[in-house]
């Protein structure tokens, strides 16, 4: 399962299953619900921080292997 959800200005959510296409939007049968009850925008804003911070430590991990990666590579003399 994967989320799909926007927060607006911290004081609106929008969340459903549509994607955010034209088809989609205009073509499709989809659902969105969109709520401005200041419980359930803190709800979501709280579960964005943590993904947010989850995947900002995940990335900075992906940068430090990729430069080790980056230096063995550089490292090598030939590719025979």
């Amino acid at each position: 399962m994967h989320h799909k959800f926007v927060l607006i200005d911290s004081s609106l959510v929008l969340q459903g299953s549509m994607n955010w296409t034209t088809q989609a939007c205009s073509g499709n049968y989809e659902n969105v619900v969109i709520t401005g009850t200041p419980g359930i925008v803190s709800a979501f804003r709280d579960h964005f921080d943590t993904l947010y911070t989850r995947l900002s430590e995940e990335r900075q991990k992906l940068i430090k292997e990729s430069e080790k990666i980056s230096e063995k590579l550089s490292e090598k003399e030939s590719w025979d």
